[in-house]
């Protein structure tokens, strides 16, 4: 039992790290920046879930939002991106134990997740600016950065349960 629980401890304090670094990595685009950092969250949420997701895709965001300049947003973020995580996690093991649809739940998981974000920056930034219109121009960006980071998580989180050696972890942690 207590190697169970390192085990998630240790897990949970790498996609934290993983979720810091990816939340760091910006990638330009015509219209403006977007990060990784939705992807590690949505990787964490289904590999650990609700809990120990959240708890990674929290606090690994907001520390990167504080390393980075932007503080004003790390309480936010570390709300946003823990609730992204938990309703990701939630969602993928409803439609997994109900239905049985294993891809099915992660697009729909990661889906709610961003749509989750985009709402929780709309209102964070409505009422830090007072302003609902200053808000909604973050909106397009956000929902670009959730696009790309819903289809990365998927797509990662896909690749990594079909390995042996990850399954074998993860079915040492239940």
């Amino acid at each position: 039992m207590k190697h169970k629980h390192i085990l998630k401890l240790t897990l949970c304090a790498v996609f934290m790290a993983l979720s810091f670094v990816s939340t760091m990595i910006f990638i330009p685009l015509p219209i403006g920046n977007v990060n990784l950092g939705d992807a590690a969250v949505i990787i964490g949420a289904i590999i650990l879930g609700p809990i120990y997701g959240a708890v990674a895709g929290g606090i690994g965001p907001m520390l990167a939002d504080l390393a980075s300049g932007y503080a004003l947003y790390a309480p936010a973020t570390l709300i946003i991106k823990a609730f992204m995580a938990l309703m990701c996690a939630l969602i993928y093991k409803f439609i997994v134990k109900y239905f049985q649809k294993e891809m099915l739940s992660k697009i729909i998981g990661a889906a709610v997740a961003e749509i989750t974000m985009i709402i929780g920056y709309f209102i964070y930034e409505w009422v830090l600016y007072s302003n609902a219109i200053t808000a909604l121009a973050n909106v397009p960006f956000n929902a670009i950065q959730g696009f790309v980071g819903a289809f990365i998580g998927v797509t990662v989180s896909v690749l990594l349960l079909k390995n042996k050696n990850v399954q074998s972890i993860l079915n040492d942690r239940k």
